[in-house]
């Protein structure tokens, strides 16, 4: 066998071994811990707000959840420091609304937009949060 060949034939077979090695694990994405005990901060554009309420956040894996007195439910996944939300408003109000969150160090903060349903409530309604440890 020629000497090059015999290179060639060489780095072929340890090549492919080599890179089957390699694959990426199918691992779930890592995630921020933001259980806990917070303040909550809100504001919405049908003039409802509050401030320095008592809230506390669940979390099982990444998915996590909160209920924010005057406000709603609040339910999202993390990626990281980051969610895709869903508020669930509660009484007087009902309705949804989607928006996204962020942890930056000992606080949440997001923001979002949806439908209010009830007397008194706003059709379209879109507000901000902090969730302040």
């Amino acid at each position: 066998m020629h000497v090059p060949t015999l290179m060639l034939a060489s780095v072929l077979a340890f090549g492919s071994g080599y890179c089957e090695g390699l694959k990426t694990p199918t691992e779930p994405p890592a995630c921020d811990t933001v259980a806990g005990a917070y303040k909550l901060s809100h504001s919405n554009s049908c003039n409802r707000s509050g401030n320095a309420i008592a809230a506390t956040v669940t979390q099982s894996g990444c998915a996590f959840r909160a209920e924010l007195e005057g406000l709603g439910t609040l339910s999202g996944t993390l990626k990281g420091s980051k969610a895709d939300v869903t508020l669930a408003f509660t009484t007087p109000c009902g309705g949804t609304a989607t928006g996204t969150a962020t942890r930056d160090g000992h606080s949440v903060t997001g923001s979002y937009a949806g439908t209010q349903t009830g007397t008194g409530c706003c059709a379209s309604v879109a507000g901000t949060f902090t969730l302040s440890q």
